[in-house]
């Protein structure tokens, strides 16, 4: 996501591409920092890839035109744009990633690093897009899949161009077809293959060939439009409603958030070439931003990504407005001390490229070497491995595709689900995978009822649906609640991975469905979480005979803690029945188990849990009896 071209570049540099450039990166970092603000801001790489699409077919048709083009000048200042910047972040990124991250999160960062150093960062990221993998905050290196994007885009470029170059009567014809051809294709794909849409080219390139064929039409056409104010006002109001409101939009058109950020970024494009042109995207603060707007990118997610990791999502909240400003002065000094000073090689006043070179491969060597010793920088010991490289096999146990849903099923795909108990109450468990891990230790506890019913959903958490959401889990919840009304349990158990968002719908969910006949609610308390997973938190905590701690601190356990108390309150507030499951898995409040005396874990990722583990955290719970 870089968007390349600067002042010097080449001639007829325009201000206002920076001042757009600005309004891309200001989005994104919003978007990262606080998402409720800005919920579109994520559309701020698509506005990139529209200028990058703009700026260097524009640079190649001009170059042309002069004859003056050269594939190796092109590729040449490709390298002196990107790889500089990339390499000092990168490089940085790898110590602090050193000094936070347990061994098991160092493998993971050590695979991103190989995947980003090889420009394939987008399918890396993709295949790790499971519902268990990292979240988004966890990965410092995650928004290199943009980059990745952009250079597979343009190792085909020369191939597009030829082809364009070969029908100069025809190339804006063949560019439209081209452009609506792969938008039609990303429109189906994004119904079908949600996730990997949003990361590899097919389903990208359309917007940067919206940047081509922009650049192709100018250059066909260099007369200046006399409409340049309202093409101003249409821009801003497209990037206005794509940014602010995507919610909106997304139910109208497929790609309807994307699709109007796209349009409104040729707007202000098209809007520029007028002699009176957008002047206010031409002011100094925003052309300021927009010239370090491509390290400014580079430097927000791994330092947001490396202090969320470190100090948890409270304290991170506190330090976001240092932490931003952190990012912006240290994309001022890239930008001034090592992209400038690389861009201008061919005056021979820097290093040459072979450089870079070294350095990328260097990197690229430390990085296959944390992966070869399972995230250590020294010869990893057996039970280190071990633990990094723990697998769990929980899908018979979840019951997964027919009990615990996968993302792309609904209501259609539930099975019956009933497992018979000893006697007792029918009882019904109902949440996410944090409900499906509770599964084994209730089937341990079948004096407890007389039936069980699981009914889970990756990444569905057990409340009401909100209005107008049409995903698949607000149709799950809709289609549960439909349920409960027609044949209400004796008891309803609900479990989730709650977070302080969840219980403020926790209640008005609790009041409906007891309006609905359930006689008996129960509350599952949250269980300790373990940042990267605890094998990867044990893995760097063995001892002298490679043997793991039984007993542990979890990660930012003082906000874990007021969860859970916030928890309580508010099912108790509600006339719910709250099952702590914090008692039962740390014998202090501060220090939980995580093995048992054969060093069996109790969870095998950040806060699931094992069969033993799941077994323990049940093994006092007392049900309601039918009444």
């Amino acid at each position: 996501m870089n968007a390349a071209g600067e002042p010097s570049a080449h001639a007829g540099y325009r201000a206002d591409i920076d001042g757009l450039r600005a309004i891309a990166v200001l989005a994104v970092l919003l978007f990262h920092a606080y998402p409720a603000a800005l919920p579109g801001g994520y559309l701020g790489v698509d506005i990139f890839f529209v200028i990058s699409g703009y700026l260097l077919t524009g640079i190649a048709l001009r170059e042309r035109a002069a004859g003056s083009f050269r594939w190796g000048d092109f590729y040449g200042r490709r390298v002196r744009r990107i790889v500089p910047a990339l390499l000092l972040v990168l490089i940085v990124s790898l110590l602090l990633g050193a000094c936070v991250l347990h061994p098991r999160e160092l493998k993971l960062f050590a695979q991103s690093l190989t995947a980003t150093l090889l420009w394939v960062s987008n399918l890396y990221f993709w295949r790790q897009s499971d519902y268990f993998a990292q979240s988004a905050a966890q990965q410092p290196l995650l928004h290199t899949w943009s980059l990745a994007v952009e250079e597979q885009f343009y190792l085909l470029f020369p191939l597009g161009l030829w082809w364009l170059w070969r029908r100069p009567g025809q190339a804006l014809r063949l560019a439209i077809v081209v452009l609506l051809g792969l938008l039609g294709f990303a429109a189906w794909a994004q119904q079908v293959f949600p996730t990997a849409s949003f990361y590899v080219l097919p389903t990208r390139a359309w917007q940067l060939m919206a940047g081509v064929t922009l650049a192709v039409w100018h250059q066909r056409d260099t007369t200046m439009v006399s409409q340049g104010r309202w093409l101003q006002v249409l821009g801003l109001v497209a990037l206005a409603l794509a940014l602010g409101w995507p919610h909106l939009l997304a139910p109208i058109l497929a790609l309807g958030p994307q699709l109007t950020a796209v349009s409104g970024a040729a707007l202000l494009l098209q809007a520029g070439r007028v002699a009176a042109g957008p002047q206010w995207l031409a002011s100094r603060p925003l052309v300021g931003i927009g010239l370090i707007s491509y390290s400014l990118y580079l430097w927000h997610q791994p330092l947001l990504s490396l202090a969320h990791l470190r100090w948890g999502e409270a304290a991170l909240q506190r330090w976001l407005p240092a932490l931003l400003t952190l990012a912006g002065l240290l994309a001022w000094l890239s930008w001034r001390f090592v992209e400038r000073p690389w861009r201008r090689h061919a005056q021979g006043k820097i290093l040459p490229l072979r450089h870079l070179g070294y350095g990328a491969v260097l990197l690229l060597l430390a990085s296959l070497w944390l992966q070869f010793q399972d995230g250590s920088w020294r010869p990893a010991s057996s039970p280190q491995r071990e633990w990094v490289n723990l697998h769990y096999e929980y899908a018979d146990e979840y019951r997964l595709g027919s009990c615990f849903l996968n993302y792309w099923q609904g209501p259609a795909h539930w099975r019956t689900c009933a497992e018979p108990g000893q006697g007792g109450p029918r009882v019904l468990l109902w949440g996410d995978s944090y409900a499906a891990h509770l599964r084994a230790g209730l089937l341990a506890r079948s004096d407890q009822y007389g039936e069980l019913v699981l009914r889970a959903a990756t990444a569905c958490p057990p409340l009401l649906a909100k209005a107008g959401d049409r995903s698949k889990c607000a149709e799950l919840q809709r289609d549960m609640l439909a349920q409960l009304q027609r044949s209400p349990p004796d008891v309803l158990m609900l479990s989730a991975r709650w977070t302080p968002e969840l219980l403020e719908r926790l209640d008005a969910t609790l009041y409906q469905v007891r309006a609905a006949g359930v006689r008996e609610l129960v509350v599952m308390g949250n269980t300790p979480r373990w940042r990267g997973g605890l094998p990867g938190r044990l893995a760097g905590t063995l001892d002298a005979q490679g043997r793991a701690p039984k007993h542990l601190m979890p990660d930012h356990v003082e906000a874990q803690l007021h969860l859970r108390q916030q928890l309580r309150l508010r099912a108790e507030a509600a006339g719910a029945r709250f099952v702590d499951l914090w008692v039962a898995l740390c014998p202090e409040e501060r220090l939980c188990a995580t093995t048992d005396d054969a060093q069996q874990p109790l969870y095998w990722d950040e806060g699931h849990l094992t069969r033993l583990g799941s077994e323990r955290a049940l093994r006092d719970l007392s049900l309601p009896r039918a009444q």
